[in-house]
């Protein structure tokens, strides 16, 4: 038995969760950036159940199509019950196709995912592959760049592994969202974000609701 166990049976009651997150970004040169994102995530009816997230990323943008990768650093309490640290090394690659007319967004990316229950020592490791595409539906927008935007995503996950017992994660991943872009150096999203996932010892169901405040600035 490994450390993440997931539950026997399905669930159909949803689960609201909030989601608060800072992503910088910082050109250096011509083609490289380096960006991450930080952030914490609660759940609405046990507030001892959270995710604190720090992912560090660089990257080669090419305008079209970018090349990616970066370390993923998650830390979860599950109400008391279980402590687990994850180390997610990733690799990317984000394609803007087709821009007429309909501009779309492509995310591939593979992850290796290390578990660690930081209370018994164990741990696991899983890998998995990550699709999503999307768009952004421009409602206003001033000379300047400023203006109203809603984003609006679908994304799969798969795993590279059948043991139902350890499966813990995401499986599928909706976003529709509104932001507001005040510069090109800053912008604050909220987003409503459905997600199936994988559950762990019966504490949560499949089902999750996300309410979801970003903060994107650039340097």
């Amino acid at each position: 038995m490994g450390i993440l166990t997931a539950g026997d049976g399905r669930c159909d009651e949803v689960q609201y969760q909030t989601w608060i997150d800072y992503n910088p970004q910082w050109k250096a040169g011509e083609h490289l950036v380096f960006f991450g994102d930080g952030g914490l995530r609660r759940h609405y009816a046990d507030p001892r159940a959270w995710r604190l997230v720090l992912r560090p990323s660089i990257g080669y943008d090419m305008g079209a199509w970018q090349l990616a990768g970066g370390l993923g650093n998650f830390y979860t309490d599950f109400a008391g019950v279980l402590y687990i640290y994850e180390l997610r090394p990733w690799q990317g690659l984000q394609l803007q196709w087709p821009s007429f007319p309909i501009k779309l967004s492509h995310l591939f990316r593979l992850e290796e995912r290390f578990f660690f229950d930081t209370e018994s020592g164990n741990s696991i490791f899983r890998f998995r592959f990550r699709y999503q595409i999307g768009t952004r539906i421009n409602w206003t927008e001033s000379a300047a760049g400023r203006g109203w935007n809603s984003p609006v995503s679908i994304e799969a996950f798969f795993m590279f592994d059948d043991k139902a017992e350890d499966r813990f994660g995401e499986e599928a991943r909706v976003t529709v969202g509104l932001a507001h872009v005040f510069s090109p150096e800053f912008r604050i999203e909220l987003d409503l974000l459905w997600q199936k996932t994988a559950r762990l010892l019966d504490l949560y169901s499949d089902n999750e609701l996300y309410l979801r405040l970003r903060f994107y600035q650039n340097f």
